[in-house]
């Protein structure tokens, strides 16, 4: 939940798609009213109209009077995902719900070209308020908008350079896992299909059996590991009070991703599990495994 002025739209690309934004009586009288994100109204209030309905914060109600647009990747955090969870509530209001805040932001929207111009105006009048001597640092920050956006995407991008080769590593090792847990499979159960041939199954059925098989084991530990993302986010938002979520397409991402490499690492134990035939050699039941020989499947015909 961010606290802001009510001219805080004019500054920020923030749009209103339903209701309105809080006014400047609201502010000054520390009136209990939010905007919300389209993320926050579809998680709380699903399909129900959000407006004039009650929303309670870390103990506060709070009267909800707009929902934003859909973000576009424009907004102040700059992720679709935290800019459409976000609340936005009177500056006064917030400041009172939580007086152990001690810093703020001061957003200002500089004309193009004089951006520099700016940053001195306001570094200059800030010092002056802040009775910053001519020969002391600055005792507060100023920073562009893009300066705030190329960290974040810094901090993602190194994020992404640790955990995108540790996920490829890990779909790698579990598909080589699968593939010899299912070879073990054909292994250990070449009596079974050998019967299930001479009964007259067709290799394509035994192929898409265990075909399925393996794309079943890798889909429920799809599963586990969407639970476990769920897990996580609870815990940094319990923790850290970070607005962190798994978003739909991650959860439909890791999902088909978990299958694919089940269906991928199940080809070759399934192909190996169609070509078993029944061989007579001594015994009807006994079963192997044939290397595509014309000689052997004339036989286990």
């Amino acid at each position: 939940m961010l606290g802001v002025w009510e001219n805080f739209t004019d500054i920020v690309i923030v749009r209103v798609d339903r209701g309105r934004f809080f006014s400047e009586t609201e502010r000054k009288t520390r009136a209990h009213v939010c905007v919300i994100g389209s993320g926050i109204a579809r998680q709380l209030f699903e399909e129900n109209d959000p407006l004039d309905k009650e929303v309670r914060i870390d103990g506060k109600i709070y009267r909800v009077i707009g929902i934003l647009e859909k973000a576009s990747g424009e907004g102040v955090i700059g992720s679709d995902d935290l800019d459409e969870r976000i609340v936005y509530a009177p500056f006064e209001t917030v400041a009172r719900q939580y007086p152990e805040i001690e810093s703020v932001a001061i957003v200002v929207r500089a004309p193009v070209g004089k951006v520099d111009e700016v940053i001195d105006q306001v570094t200059y009048t800030l010092r002056i308020r802040r009775n910053v001597t001519a020969d002391a640092p600055n005792n507060f920050g100023v920073n562009r908008a893009e300066q705030v956006f190329d960290i974040v995407q810094q901090i993602i991008g190194g994020l992404a350079a640790i955990v995108v080769p540790i996920a490829l590593a890990g779909l790698l090792v579990g598909g080589v896992g699968v593939m010899n847990i299912m070879l073990v499979s054909v292994t250990e159960r070449a009596p079974e299909i050998g019967i299930r041939r001479a009964l007259g199954a067709r290799r394509r059925d035994v192929l898409t059996q265990f075909l399925f098989e393996a794309v079943t084991l890798t889909g429920i530990g799809g599963i586990a590991g969407i639970a476990f993302g769920f897990v996580f986010a609870f815990l940094i938002r319990f923790i850290i009070d970070f607005p962190a979520a798994v978003p739909l397409w991650a959860i439909i991402v890791g999902f088909i991703t978990s299958a694919s490499v089940g269906l991928i690492a199940g080809m070759w134990p399934a192909f190996r599990a169609s070509r078993l035939q029944t061989c007579r050699h001594g015994e009807i039941r006994t079963a192997c495994l044939t290397l595509s020989s014309p000689s052997v499947g004339s036989k286990g015909q």
